[in-house]
């Protein structure tokens, strides 16, 4: 059999690639358009109260093993990582183990800067949540990355929740300085700046 000529294969070569970014774009366009995305491994819709956990702390650190020291997330997959982080916090406040949660992801001198008025220490988060009503749902919106140098990172977005019963809902600014530790991501500083109910038309 003849040897075939090296430009035909080239040119064929170049065709099976653009007939494959054709289809590859298909694809694409069609998933956007269906609403179709690949889900947040153990990631629930938002407002579904977590399951209670076997052991309070589970899951709580995102494993550092898995970022070595000298790894770099892009924005992308760093602002998803401390999404799935922050939504785990709101499903612990949903089941009613947030003192658990929140006193192992706390730094040790960590803050929260609250609506209210308070500024709370981790032992007084612990103490706090221990007696506070479990929220019934909660929304996450308008999520932004904002770098606070190396080893750490804010988390920026608009939080809405509410309780079953309550005339009202609670929306508020809100920002999570997450610090990167040996065990993980710790939260060093939480802070609530509440938002004025949206009026009625």
């Amino acid at each position: 059999m003849a040897a075939k000529n090296p430009t035909v294969i080239a040119f064929t070569f170049l065709w099976l690639v653009g007939v494959a970014r054709v289809f590859v774009h298909s694809a694409l366009e069609t998933a956007a358009s269906s609403g179709a995305c690949p889900p947040v491994p153990g990631h629930r819709p938002r407002g579904f109260p977590a399951p209670p956990a076997g052991t309070p702390s589970q899951d709580v650190h995102l494993a550092a093993a898995n970022h070595p020291k000298g790894d770099t997330l892009s924005d992308t997959d760093l602002l998803e990582e401390l999404l799935r982080l922050e939504r785990r916090g709101w499903d612990s406040l949903c089941a009613g183990t947030g003192a658990d949660f929140y006193g192992s992801l706390m730094t040790d001198d960590g803050v929260m800067v609250l609506a209210h008025g308070f500024a709370l220490d981790r032992a007084a988060v612990v103490a706090s949540l221990d007696d506070a009503p479990p929220w019934s749902g909660y929304e996450i919106s308008d999520a932004r990355l904002v770098g606070t140098g190396p080893g750490g990172a804010a988390l920026c977005y608009t939080g809405t929740a509410h309780r079953d019963g309550a005339a009202s809902v609670f929306r508020a600014l809100m920002s999570s300085v997450y610090v990167r530790r040996k065990d993980g991501w710790r939260l060093a500083l939480y802070q609530q700046t509440p938002l004025p109910a949206p009026e009625n038309g």
